[in-house]
């Protein structure tokens, strides 16, 4: 089955929306086919967390960026995780929190303990979902102290709102209490409200997800990195509204082409943008499996 990608560019507002749908790539693929499977995965460098206040991750940006306190993690699709919560003599664990927008938010497990997951696990709702939400300024959240032995990986199930609608998704971490710190490996979640989520599994292939987008505006370029698949060629496609995907911007596109082939597991290529397309507010970019 060929794969396909998609990656925003918005000119006011960069942000990254990084998704590894599944389904066939055509020339004329419709929201409709791309909503099939719409698992939107951020694969990220990984970030080790210490003490509160923590990291934020955002699940629909694909951003992370330092907590400035405990309170007014309000932005919606936005979580945070601490390594240790050193604040508070005899709490000195691992935490994740969900938006203080919102107390709905909750984590796979019983009470306040959020149980590790495998890989592959489905996160929807048939799962039980826990969580402490007596302190809503702050968010519902869930300790990982129950993640056993020391320096243990998994998966933990998320569930959150986004426009009202629920979502669910996971994060992949490594929490390791002899050192007070927590290793945020990667994110996701499904953007079809009510859809389950599944972490993805080690021995299924690499889906063809960008990991890398960077838009320079007085070059008029965007440099894409994507995971590599067996296909061996690609193309870039573009459109301004996520339904006409009529348009090339290049083909052909090779491992001859990459520009860091250092990286045995990424392909990273600048292209110049079409001089038509500086002024649209939006661009959508999609890489697809050519042969």
């Amino acid at each position: 089955m060929k794969e396909h990608q998609i990656v925003p560019c918005n000119s006011f507002n960069l942000a990254k929306r990084l998704g590894a749908y599944s389904a066939v790539a055509a020339a004329t693929a419709s929201v409709a086919d791309i909503a099939g499977a719409a698992e939107v995965i951020w694969d990220i460098p990984d970030i080790v967390v210490g003490d509160d206040p923590g990291l934020l991750f955002n699940m629909v940006t694909g951003e992370t960026a330092s907590a400035a306190n405990d309170d007014g993690n309000v932005t919606s699709g936005s979580m945070r995780l601490i390594g240790n919560y050193a604040a508070l003599a005899g709490f000195g664990r691992a935490y994740i929190y969900t938006p203080a927008s919102s107390t709905f938010g909750a984590f796979v497990g019983v009470g306040s303990d959020a149980i590790l997951l495998a890989a592959g696990t489905q996160i929807g709702e048939s799962q039980t979902f826990g969580g402490n939400a007596d302190y809503p300024s702050i968010g519902n959240y869930a300790n990982l102290d129950n993640w056993n032995p020391e320096g243990t990986r998994g998966f933990v199930g998320i569930r959150f709102k986004l426009d009202d609608a629920t979502h669910y998704g996971w994060a992949d971490i490594t929490y390791n209490d002899a050192v007070n710190t927590a290793t945020l490996h990667a994110f996701g979640y499904n953007d079809t409200p009510e859809a389950a989520s599944a972490p993805p599994t080690d021995s299924a292939p690499a889906p063809l997800t960008i990991t890398k987008f960077e838009h320079d505006t007085d070059a008029n370029t965007v440099t894409l990195t994507w995971r590599k698949t067996t296909a061996t060629s690609y193309i870039l496609k573009y459109s301004t509204d996520m339904s006409d995907w009529s348009q090339d911007l290049d083909d052909g596109i090779t491992a001859a082409d990459d520009e860091n082939p250092e990286d045995a597991d990424h392909i990273t290529v600048t292209f110049t943008l079409f001089e038509n397309l500086t002024e649209e507010p939006d661009l959508f970019f999609r890489i697809e499996e050519e042969i």
